[in-house]
């Protein structure tokens, strides 16, 4: 596993007076915040969506999913633009053939995932090095079962027996938040097809890419800490190896 990532912790209302801690080479930072805030704060980070971003949010029937969406883009927004040093509501995006967002022009010298769930909204950023992040409530409801057919591979859903039946529903979500994020990643995105990402995901093991995703060594794969009551993971390209320089 290379070098890990930076995490801080913001509230939404606080975000305006933020300064980023420097994010240079091949680092990574991930911010965690409450996808709640005073109306006045939600306001002004409303204020500074394209109207395509508004349009979607006006799309959401319920006020905490419209609320959270504008909280979590309008952070993304106000984020990026400390990092460029440019203005929120000047920032553009293109997004690829999956639909994952980047900086227009394509190219722009900042990398950048986001996933907010019921609760929880997280945020990454890298100069140089793709990334995926997920998150999920544990509350979330599911049936574990169909669920766990769909999305986990044999190898993996045997693994998932062996986890005490009390345990199981976490650590299924520990294999979407870890897959999902790899998918990200890699711009592929859900279509990539999650039984085609295997990885590990009992409670008391790291998380790790499996079959061939880890042995090419391309990617690396973290669990985030996001406290009791959710799970998450970060992905991120593997650092560029230096060049090796050549012998006399």
């Amino acid at each position: 596993m290379h070098q890990s990532f930076d995490t801080f912790d913001v509230d939404p209302d606080a975000l305006w007076g933020t300064t980023p801690a420097p994010l240079e080479g091949e680092a990574l930072h991930v911010w965690r915040m409450p996808p709640v805030a005073d109306p006045r704060c939600v306001a002004r980070l409303w204020s500074v969506l394209s109207s395509d971003e508004q349009r979607r949010a006006g799309r959401l029937h319920r006020e905490q999913g419209r609320s959270g969406f504008v909280i979590a883009r309008g952070a993304l927004r106000v984020l990026l633009g400390a990092y460029l040093r440019r203005a929120p509501d000047a920032l553009g995006f293109e997004y690829g053939p999956r639909g994952k967002p980047m900086l227009a022009p394509r190219g722009a010298p900042l990398q950048f995932n986001l996933s907010h769930t019921r609760g929880l909204c997280v945020l990454a950023f890298s100069r140089r090095r793709a990334l995926g992040v997920d998150v999920e409530a544990l509350d979330r409801p599911l049936q574990v079962g169909p669920l766990a057919r769909r999305v986990l591979d044999p190898v993996e859903h045997d693994a998932l027996l062996r986890v005490p039946e009390t345990q199981r529903k976490q650590a299924l979500l520990n294999a979407w938040t870890r897959k999902e994020a790899f998918l990200k990643a890699t711009g592929e995105g859900l279509g990539g097809g999650l039984r085609e990402v295997p990885v590990s995901l009992a409670p008391d093991e790291p998380a790790r890419l499996l079959g061939d995703a880890s042995a090419t060594g391309a990617w690396d794969l973290w669990a985030l800490e996001v406290g009791p009551s959710h799970v998450g993971a970060l992905a991120a390209a593997a650092p560029a190896m230096p060049a090796r320089a050549a012998s006399a």
